[in-house]
């Protein structure tokens, strides 16, 4: 029997990793031929998140690993420049890292008691929202890379809308304290910018933004944390022509 193997990565904050986390488990779960590999991104004072890890460690399956990447140098502090920003780039730096982590997990071991390839067979790299610089490391070692979107449907569509906004209005500040009506495919009416992130307007928060939609459109597919009877209208407004296939899978729940 074929044994599958998937890696998945996520930035380190609770409301990206966990999600991730869960979502391997519902892989594992679902078919018994998988395993998954959690690449860990290591942040300075992040005890509450180590702590997170250490519990899922200690209880989860043989299924799941947790590997731990070395860690580097934190891009240097400035304050005129948002957070996801610096963990955009931290991200970026860890690429290196990733690579090895993963051509080490390809790399055929001696059983010592069949003295056979016991090496799974890597299925796939999961990336989330912001670790979609990883897809350069799925291409180098010619991967599928998909992307888990944790975030709703609408969300979604807002980020993979935003460069066509960027043609249409000059996204600022100011525009996200507006009145001023947003049509977005993802939501059934015109919305105002304040239903969205307020670091969505600012300049390092876009750019930001932009580039990681620019990103998912380069993925073999997304799975995404909703469901087709929750987000009906939302997920219809994707185009298949357009974008990467989106799979909806939720609801993906931390219930412990």
């Amino acid at each position: 029997m074929t044994n599958f193997e998937v890696v998945l990565i996520a930035t380190p904050g609770f409301g990206n990793l966990v999600p991730i986390v869960e979502f391997a488990q519902r892989i594992v779960d679902h078919d018994h031929r998988f395993s998954a590999t959690i690449l860990i991104i290591n942040m300075p004072g992040r005890r509450l998140l180590d702590l997170y890890i250490q519990s899922r460690v200690a209880t989860s399956t043989t299924n799941i690993r947790f590997v731990h990447l070395p860690t580097v140098d934190f891009p240097p502090s400035d304050h005129s420049k948002i957070f996801i920003a610096h963990v955009t780039s931290l991200i970026e730096k860890h690429k290196h890292h990733v690579k090895e982590a993963i051509t080490k997990l390809m790399a055929p071991e001696l059983d010592s008691d069949s003295e056979s390839n016991s090496v799974p067979q890597l299925a796939g790299l999961f990336v989330d929202m912001f670790c979609s610089s990883i897809i350069d490391v799925a291409k180098e070692l010619d991967i599928p890379c998909y992307l888990y979107f944790a975030s709703p449907a609408s969300f979604l569509s807002f980020i993979l809308h935003l460069p066509v906004l960027d043609t249409q209005t000059q996204l600022t500040t100011e525009l996200a304290e507006s009145d001023t009506k947003l049509a977005i495919p993802g939501f059934v009416d015109p919305v105002p910018p304040s239903v969205f992130p307020p670091v969505a307007f600012t300049e390092d928060g876009y750019s930001c933004y932009m580039y990681h939609a620019l990103r998912y459109t380069q993925t073999k597919g997304i799975v995404i944390n909703t469901l087709q009877e929750l987000e009906s209208h939302a997920l219809n407004s994707f185009s298949p022509s357009q974008m990467p296939r989106v799979y909806p899978i939720g609801p993906v729940l931390d219930l412990v």
